[in-house]
Order: structure tokens, then C-alpha cells, then sequence
């Protein structure tokens, strides 16, 4: 699934676009997390695209993938910087806390059991949990779900009809931050939320080009209107101040 949706945006302009946000989102979220040294799950990784910044973040990863295929190219991807799990993210082969963090980067729109896969994640999370899901209060659901209206008219095949225009996948499920945080409830101990958000705008100004599509697609406290909203929850035992700001983009990882 995550191959005909978020892969299918890699051959698009915005869809180059979002993704990069998302990635930036990710790196805003974890900057005041300690990373040297620290061991990090992210599941559902896909090809290794959001898992490489978390490397690159300075993580010790471990990435959890049920298809074969997609956990393929992330071991190309990564080499041997990460290690990997193959098996679906409701029951993983770890103890209780064996992890530092686990990650969840547009990725748990794919599961078949949202609420236990977070529960999962708070088991095995010790200092801190960090989802990033296509948020259900945003323009981007809106246009999805207009575009998904005008595709069952006659002309829906027409290249200037808008839902071929929209021309980016709609994710599998949406959610809300009130959402998240019920599924959270279940999880022990004090727990500090944090909220930030990217791509503010419709998808057409999911764009490098001009000084407002910039400002819209940057990651920002808050969640109403963004495209993709990021909730960080930082446990009792890893509880973080202010951290460094991430900025990495050097050379890709090597075997």
C-alpha cells in the first residue's frame, strides 16, 4: 500500500514537495530528543526514505516492515546502519522498553489496527513516542475529499478534471490530534505532547516557487490546517528541554 500511495509521489513536482516538508516535520520533532546513542524502532518504514533522516539525525535505527519488497530497497537504502524486522507493527519480537523511542512517520495510516499499534509503541518506548499522520482537520482533506466527489461524474477521465489535477494519492486513513491523544490514554506514567504541522496550503502551493508556498509548507507549532501533523510525547523517563536544531544533509549512507 505504502508503494502506490506516498512511493507514487516521488515522480510528482508537489509530491517531491510534500515529502521533503514531512521530512522536515520528522526533523523539527525529534531536534530536542538526546540521539547519540539511543536506540530508535520506526515502523511501517516503507523503502527507508523517513528512517535515513532519522539515521542521519543521529539515531541508532531499527526499522519494522511487513513487505518484502519495500524492506528490500530500505536495506539498499541503508546498508549496514540499520537493522531491521520483518513483521507487522501490532506484535513486535522485543521486550517491554527496549527501545528509547518509536517512530511512527506516515505510517499509521497503513495498519489495519491503529489503536494497537500505538499501544505497542507505548510498550516498547522508554524515553518517547513520535507519530506523524495526514491530519482529518486540513485543507488537503478537504480537496481530497472534493476531488473524491467530482470523480464519480462523467468526465472524470477528462486531464483538466479536477480530481485528475489533484494528481496526489489521498492517504488510507485520517486522523485528528484528539484522536491520537485517546489512543494514548491507555499508555503509564507522565507524558508531555508536542504539536507541529507542514503544508499548510492546498496542494497547489506545495512548491519551492515564491516566498508564501515556502511559508505554507513550513512545519509550524499547532495542527488545524496542516496536511500532516506531527505529535511528539515525550514519557516520564526521557521528559526533554530545548534541543538543537537538526539541519543534515550530507552524504547518503553507505553499506
Amino acid at each position: 500500500m505504502y508503494s502506490r500511495r506516498y512511493g507514487a509521489w516521488r515522480g510528482l513536482k508537489n509530491g517531491v514537495h510534500a515529502l521533503d516538508r514531512i521530512r522536515e516535520l520528522i526533523e523539527r520533532l525529534v531536534a530536542p530528543w538526546p540521539r547519540r546513542g539511543r536506540r530508535l524502532l520506526a515502523l511501517n518504514v516503507g523503502d527507508g526514505h523517513f528512517l535515513e533522516a532519522l539515521w542521519e539525525a543521529g539515531f541508532d535505527v531499527t526499522g519494522q516492515e511487513r513487505d518484502l519488497s519495500l524492506l528490500a530497497q530500505a536495506r539498499e537504502r541503508l546498508g549496514s546502519v540499520a537493522e531491521f524486522v520483518a513483521c507487522g507493527p501490532e506484535h513486535l519480537p522485543y521486550d517491554d522498553d527496549a527501545f528509547d523511542y518509536v517512530v511512527a512517520a506516515a505510517a499509521l495510516e497503513f495498519t489495519d489496527n491503529p489503536k494497537a499499534v500505538v499501544a505497542e509503541m507505548g510498550r516498547l518506548a522508554s524515553r518517547g513516542i513520535l507519530i506523524v499522520f495526514p491530519n482529518a482537520l486540513s485543507v488537503f482533506r478537504l480537496e481530497c475529499a472534493l476531488a473524491g466527489l467530482l470523480s464519480t461524474s462523467d468526465n472524470e477521465h477528462d486531464d483538466e478534471h479536477p480530481a485528475r489535477r489533484l494528481r496526489l494519492p489521498a492517504p488510507a486513513l485520517w486522523f485528528t490530534v484528539d484522536g491520537i491523544r485517546r489512543m494514548l490514554k491507555n499508555i503509564p506514567g507522565e507524558k508531555k505532547l508536542s504539536v507541529f504541522s507542514a503544508l499548510w496550503g492546498p496542494s497547489i502551493t506545495w512548491t519551492q516557487s515564491g516566498m508564501l508556498c515556502r511559508w505554507l509548507g513550513n512545519a509550524r507549532p499547532g495542527a488545524a490546517g496542516g496536511a500532516f501533523a506531527g505529535l511528539r510525547v515525550d514519557l516520564a523517563a526521557g521528559l526533554t528541554g530545548t534541543g538543537l536544531a537538526i539541519r543534515v544533509r550530507g552524504a547518503a549512507p553507505t553499506a
